[in-house]
């Protein structure tokens, strides 16, 4: 069975996170690309301990991404389910809770600072995300088809975390720990995706709540 806080590892797409003052940004921007294509939009099933869905929308290149998540996990004495969503637009990323109808503000100061790099210092996407998975202490183990693609396989220390990567596309990602075990598969590609931007926009009647700081009651 899984401690409940073992979702946000299941679940969760890595990313890198900072705090600053609330509010969009609004600077001068580079031409900074996170994905090589300008709009598109992807689904993924959770099977194993944890199941579900991901429907994942991003536009401008990854400068607005929607990932809207619903999936359901075992803990002791029940099953819980989970409605949320996380929104990024530019540098501020927005985690919404439709189950209590709350969202948590952040800004991520990695994506700011890359958006202000010279332009001759500006990483290619597929650079980018391999530096991602190396910060997280994840190693290319070679190339596996998945869905009919060659798909890099990044695998943390021991194999508990393996991810398969085509074009800066997650396609598949298994977890294995003794807290549980989970695979999330890509279902659709969809670049041909008409753009809709309510996806990207924040939902009226939400309650703000603060960022779960470190060793905070409730953040493990």
């Amino acid at each position: 069975m899984f401690r409940y806080s073992f979702i946000v590892i299941l679940a969760g797409a890595l990313c890198t996170s900072g705090c600053k003052k609330s509010g969009d940004y609004t600077g001068p921007l580079n031409s900074f690309k996170r994905y090589p294509y300008q709009k598109l939009h992807l689904s993924y099933t959770y099977d194993g301990d944890l199941r579900g869905t991901d429907e994942l929308y991003f536009s401008d290149y990854g400068k607005y991404e929607a990932r809207y998540s619903k999936y359901e996990v075992l803990v002791p004495g029940e099953v819980r389910g989970s409605d949320n969503a996380s929104l990024l637009r530019i540098t501020d990323r927005y985690d919404i809770n439709f189950q209590d109808n709350t969202v948590i503000h952040d800004r991520d100061n990695s994506l700011d600072s890359l958006y202000h790099l010279d332009e001759k210092d500006i990483p290619a996407s597929l650079k980018y995300w391999e530096t991602d998975m190396k910060n997280h202490f994840l190693v290319n183990k070679g190339t596996d088809i998945i869905d009919g693609k060659p798909a890099a396989r990044w695998e943390a220390d021991g194999g508990g975390l393996i991810l398969w990567v085509w074009n800066s596309i997650l396609l598949r990602k298994r977890v294995n720990s003794n807290k549980g075990s989970m695979e999330m598969t890509i279902k659709t590609i969809d670049s041909l995706w008409t753009v809709d931007t309510t996806k990207f926009s924040i939902p009226a009647g939400l309650t703000n709540k603060p960022k779960p700081q470190p060793n905070a009651p409730g953040s493990n």
